[in-house]
């Protein structure tokens, strides 16, 4: 669904708090009540999303355990300064032989997950590695080739998105829709809280 919305701009997804066509997630990653999925959850702006995919693979049956990791590549408005900040590190160490979903909010330039990525690979050789995103930005923004295994939201535009979970300068988050950030927008909140 998209449509306008005169407070922040266009209007990509009525999320209703609902995960759509994640159902495909579920299929591909390994049910195995032994060794369960490990859910590696970056924040902040995943947090949303994250709490909504692991209430629907609980109503599937599929057996997962979540960590945290908090990284960035923005300092404050909507421009990436292309360089990737740890600001808290995951608390579980031994994923080798393990199954493991990467949870993130968007796909856009593809540094940020490529990085987390191959550092979780290298690093914790796990058994496999998925990456889950909630909004997937059009092709045209990456400056790193990485796609995402799923997506919810398959090809977003190429411009700075709101809501559920999505903010600028710590702003937004609470918005239960995702909307495209309007002109002019970044620049009522110019600095983070």
């Amino acid at each position: 669904m998209t449509h306008r919305n005169s407070n922040y701009g266009m209007e990509l997804s009525n999320n209703n708090n609902k995960i759509y066509h994640i159902n495909t997630t579920e299929k591909e990653v390994p049910i195995d009540a032994q060794n369960p999925l490990i859910i590696i959850s970056i924040l902040k702006g995943s947090y949303i999303f994250t709490a909504d995919l692991i209430r629907y693979f609980n109503d599937v049956g599929l057996p997962h355990v979540v960590d945290f990791v908090r990284l960035s590549s923005y300092n404050s408005g909507t421009t990436s300064t292309g360089e990737i900040k740890w600001y808290a590190n995951m608390k579980f160490e031994n994923l080798k032989n393990k199954h493991v979903l990467i949870v993130e909010d968007v796909c856009d330039s593809g540094r940020t997950l490529s990085y987390f990525y191959n550092y979780v690979l290298e690093k914790y050789k796990p058994k496999s590695l998925k990456v889950c995103v909630l909004a997937n930005k059009i092709k045209s923004a990456r400056k790193i080739a990485f796609e995402a295994d799923f997506s919810v939201l398959p090809t977003v535009p190429n411009r700075y998105i709101i809501g559920y979970g999505f903010e600028v300068n710590d702003r937004y988050r609470d918005v239960r829709h995702i909307l495209t950030l309007g002109e002019g927008e970044a620049g009522r909140y110019p600095a983070k809280l």
